[in-house]
């Protein structure tokens, strides 16, 4: 994420969009049997707050 960023702001860039996919927009649990197969496969998959930390670790 943090390359990214970098990269974006070298660019010129001052916006950064994310997408996550549908369970995550809808608020489904990764142990839901109703979202088996779907984690990911359309956007960022954030399941909790510790994805979240993760993700933008190391970003000012």
């Amino acid at each position: 994420m943090k390359d990214t960023l970098d990269l974006s702001r070298t660019t010129g860039t001052a916006t950064l969009a994310l997408v996550c996919d549908a369970p995550t927009r809808t608020g489904f649990d990764p142990g839901d049997p109703a979202a088996a197969g779907a984690f990911g496969r359309e956007g960022l998959a954030l399941a909790h707050l510790g994805d979240v930390r993760r993700l933008f670790d190391g970003v000012p």
